[in-house]
């Protein structure tokens, strides 16, 4: 069984987020601090806005929806627009829902190594473990109030070979990721907006159902 498209391109915009290790020791100081913040909170629900533009095409694909997050390893991402769709991690499970099947289908990561890396991106923009990115990329820090944390692959990195730059953009009290920017070697584009950040929510069990609205 295989993920959706929309998850697929997930996947794709996810590929940049890698491995451990070297980075300049004030910049690892910095990370360091803003994983305390971002480990703060434990839930969240925050609505997106993810544009992809094409360099093939001239108009944006524009996909609106949720994000609900629970520490350590639960995820729902939902599309509400201009299709429906649920995609729900837990643990090395995901199960997935869209309005054109109309049935749930579930499938284990452990049997799909390079989308359960994707999937573990999802949850680090989140958790601010970005100190796992420094062995392929290097990493700066591009302002400070509000932090903008910028990435670029190192030379023979793999990512260089898909990846141009990458660019975090963070809430003033750095609490949340409020915005990823992607852009490709091959001239492709991707962001994607957060906003409406609800802390630490009490979570119920409908949300870990892909169907849920």
């Amino acid at each position: 069984m295989k993920p959706s498209a929309v998850a697929v391109a997930l996947c794709l915009a996810c590929q940049a987020i890698l491995s451990a290790a070297e980075v300049d020791s004030g910049v690892a100081e910095r990370l360091r601090q803003l994983e305390s913040k971002l480990s703060q909170v434990q839930t969240l629900q925050v609505d997106f806005v993810q544009e992809k533009q094409m360099a093939i095409l001239a108009q944006k694909l524009v996909l609106k929806g949720r994000i609900t997050l629970q520490q350590p390893d639960k995820v729902a991402w939902r599309v509400r627009s201009p299709i429906r769709y649920g995609m729900v991690i837990q643990g090395a499970s995901l199960r997935q829902w869209s309005e054109d099947t109309q049935s749930v289908q579930q499938f284990s990561l452990a049997g799909n190594p390079v989308f359960a890396a994707a999937v573990k991106q999802i949850q680090s923009w989140f958790s601010g473990n970005y100190l796992v990115l420094a062995r392929d990329f290097n990493v700066a820090i591009l302002a400070e109030s509000p932090l903008v944390i910028g990435f670029t692959p190192r030379s023979g990195s793999p990512a260089r070979e898909v990846i141009q730059r990458i660019v975090m953009r963070f809430g003033e009290d750095e609490r949340f990721l409020k915005r990823l920017e992607v852009v490709e070697t091959g001239g492709d584009a991707m962001g994607i907006t957060f906003f409406n950040p609800v802390f630490n929510p009490a979570l119920t069990r409908e949300e870990w159902d892909p169907r849920h609205e």
